[in-house]
C-alpha cells in the first residue's frame, strides 16, 4: 500500500484536495483488506487459492459440497468499484448443483463477474473480461411452453468454454453452450 500511497499523494492531491485523497486511501484499503478475507474463508471452505491470487473487495461464493471451483495462478478478481469505476455489481460465484465445475486459468482478469455453474464453465488463461460480464452455463428454465418451470422437468445445463487469451468487452452475457476460441474478441454489451 506504500506505493499506493505515494502515487495517489503525486497524483491527486493537487486535483482534489486532502478530503478525497484520505477517502480513496480508505476505500482501496478496505477492498484490499475484505480481499484478504474473502481468501482465508474460501481457504476455510476447502478451496485451493494460490498465493498470487487477488480479490479486490468481497467476492460472494455461494457453493453446493462438493463442486469445484479451480483457480489459476496470478487471478486478479475486482469485486468494488474502488478496484474498477465501472462495476455496477457486486462479483458473485454461484454453483447451482453439486456436480458443478468452475476452472479458471493463469493470469485471468475478472471486475464485477456474475458466474452461475450448473455443469462446467471453463476460462483458460490469459483471458481479460470487462465490467459486469455474466456467464451462465444453465437457462435456469425450459424454453418450451410444454416443460415450464411449473412442470418439475429438468433443463440440462450445457458447457461453457473460452479460450486463451480472449478479451470480453464490458456487460456481455456468456450464455449455455457458448464457445468462444483462442484469440478471440467479444464486443461489449
Amino acid at each position: 500500500p506504500t506505493s499506493m500511497i505515494q502515487e495517489l499523494l503525486e497524483t491527486n492531491i493537487y486535483k482534489h484536495g486532502r478530503h478525497y485523497l484520505l477517502t480513496k486511501i480508505v476505500d482501496k484499503s478496505l477492498a484490499i483488506i475484505l480481499g484478504k478475507l474473502c481468501k482465508h474463508i474460501l481457504l476455510l471452505r476447502g478451496y485451493r487459492i494460490p498465493r498470487s491470487m487477488q480479490i479486490n473487495g468481497w467476492l460472494k461464493v455461494r457453493s453446493y459440497y462438493p463442486s469445484q471451483i479451480e483457480f489459476g495462478e496470478d487471478v486478479i478478481i475486482n469485486c468494488s468499484s474502488t478496484s474498477n469505476p465501472l462495476i455496477k455489481q457486486t462479483s458473485s460465484i454461484v454453483m447451482l448443483r453439486r456436480d458443478a465445475k468452475l476452472t479458471i486459468g493463469n493470469s485471468v482478469g475478472m471486475s464485477g463477474v456474475q458466474i452461475m455453474c450448473a455443469r462446467l464453465i471453463s476460462i483458460s488463461e490469459k483471458t481479460m473480461d470487462g465490467a459486469n460480464t455474466s456467464f451462465y452455463d444453465t437457462d435456469f428454465h425450459s424454453r418450451d411452453d410444454e416443460l415450464n418451470i411449473l412442470s418439475g422437468q429438468y433443463v440440462e445445463p450445457k458447457t461453457i468454454e473460452v479460450g486463451e487469451n480472449v478479451f470480453i468487452g464490458a456487460e456481455c452475457m456468456i450464455l449455455a453452450g457458448a464457445f468462444l476460441g483462442d484469440n478471440a474478441t467479444l464486443g461489449a454489451r
